[in-house]
Parts: structure tokens; sequence; C-alpha cells
């Protein structure tokens, strides 16, 4: 049986949830969350860079008191986006992830990197943190460790480098034109967004 607890904000509608309202819990992500419970596999995307960056470190430790096996990803510096506090390249969080005794598997990134149907921000982004003794517990993710080390952390999807090289080279009226369809994208994005953090157990 499948369990899934979301968590995020006040604001998030409840009638845009993809599980049920009883499986949703409304906390503000900039203070810690503990929960009497733990989860095979904790998810937060392109959550953190909405948050203060005094708070880096504490959301990082609300999350792997969760479990211990995080799905995550974070937006790098100028990705742009509505309510960006703190955009950080991956190794910013890799730090932090390593400091509570987990190392980063980036085996998703390949996978999705061309496919159309991921969004270029996940294709970018995604890495799994894993704790040390659940790598030396599970073969298929130390496999996974040891065949993507040595791997570059930071990288720029192609087409976001090409949208922004895009803007610098339109002109300023094109831009000043471009600037009100680029707000909606931003608006439909953050409205099809997913509860912000997702655990399965």
């Amino acid at each position: 049986m499948q369990d899934v607890l979301g968590i995020d904000g006040a604001h998030v509608p409840r009638d845009r949830l993809e599980i049920a309202p009883e499986r949703f819990l409304v906390h503000d992500l900039t203070h810690p969350l503990r929960l009497d419970r733990h989860f095979d596999l904790v998810l937060a995307l392109e959550v953190a860079e909405h948050l203060p960056p005094q708070c880096a470190s504490l959301f990082v430790e609300s999350l792997v008191r969760l479990g211990p096996l995080v799905l995550f990803s974070a937006a790098i510096p100028f990705q742009g986006g509505l309510h960006h506090l703190n955009e950080q390249w991956p190794t910013y969080w890799a730090e932090r992830f390593a400091a509570r005794g987990y190392a980063p598997i980036d085996c998703i990134r390949p996978r999705v990197w061309e496919n159309e149907r991921v969004q270029w921000w996940y294709a970018q982004n995604l890495l799994l943190y894993a704790r040390y003794d659940a790598l030396a517990a599970n073969p298929a993710l130390h496999g996974a460790y040891h065949a993507c080390a040595g791997r570059p952390l930071n990288l720029v999807h192609p087409r976001r480098y090409l949208s922004a090289a895009d803007l610098r080279t339109i002109g300023p009226r094109r831009l000043l034109a471009a600037l009100p369809l680029a707000f909606w994208h931003s608006i439909r994005r953050r409205l099809d967004t997913k509860p912000a953090l997702r655990q399965m157990r």
C-alpha cells in the first residue's frame, strides 16, 4: 500500500492537490520540521530556493530527519522564477547534505536530460541524496554512486542557456514585448507546481 504525505505552506490551494487532503500537512518550511515517523523516499523539488539563505541548513536538516533517501532539486544562480530568495549551485546543497552524512548520486539527470517531456529545471537540478549506511546496504545505490563519481554537479541545461542567450540578443524593444508572455508563463508554471514536499513509504 502506498503511503504519501505532502507538506507545504498554507498558500497551497487545496483544490489543486493531487493527493487526498488528509495526506497534506501545512507547515512553514522556514521552521524545523519534526515528525514521529520516517519514509523510504523524501522529495523536495524546486523548493529550497524559495526559502531565505539563513534557512538553508535548517531545511536540509528537516529533510534528512525524514528518511535515508532525498530526491532534491533547487534553482541555480540566475535560473529565474518567482520569489527566489536563495539560488545556489548544487555543490552548495551537496555540502549541507554531506555534513549530515548524505552523498549525491547523479543517476537521474542522464536519463532525462534530453527528454522534452521533462521540464529543463528538473533535468538540470535533480540529484538523489543517500545516507551512507543506505548506500552500503543497497547494491544498486552503491553501484550508481560509484558509476557517477567524478561527474560535475553544477550544470546548465541547453534549454536554459538558449533562453538566456535569446533574451540578451533580441534587443530592448523585443525584450519589453516578451515580458508579458514571460510573466504569464511564470504564473502558469507556479500554478502547475505540485506539493512542494512529498514523501513515500
